[in-house]
């Protein structure tokens, strides 16, 4: 996606944005199991994020991202970094740590924790 079409949050309002509800909290958690269940054994490539279940979570929007970032304290899958950064429009990853999945997951949870998203 190119840069000038990503959607970018505006941050000091994000929180107020991404308000999730039951609902949403519900249909996540489907699509997440429906997402593992069907791709448990599937390196990271287009059978994953491409997955119907998956792009499903993504199109959930702003909302779920908290609970992406929920999902990766407990779960770390490089997937959600792409989810995160496509739904965001922000990169909190630091330079040194690309390429180290651990790393960049713990960017974004810390980017989480800082925008009380976590």
């Amino acid at each position: 996606m190119a840069d000038d079409a990503k959607m970018t949050l505006d941050v000091p309002g994000l929180r107020k944005l991404v308000r999730t509800d039951s609902q949403v909290e519900s249909r996540f958690a489907k699509l997440l199991q429906e997402w593992r269940s069907q791709t448990a054994f599937e390196s990271v490539g287009s059978r994953v994020v491409f997955h119907p279940a998956f792009r499903a979570i993504v199109a959930l929007g702003p909302q779920a991202i908290p609970l992406i970032l929920k999902e990766m304290t407990r779960f770390q899958h490089v997937a959600w970094l792409s989810a995160l950064a496509d739904l965001t429009g922000e990169d909190p990853v630091k330079e040194g740590h690309r390429r180290n999945a651990r790393l960049m997951t713990e960017d974004w949870i810390a980017w989480g924790k800082s925008n009380g998203l976590v």
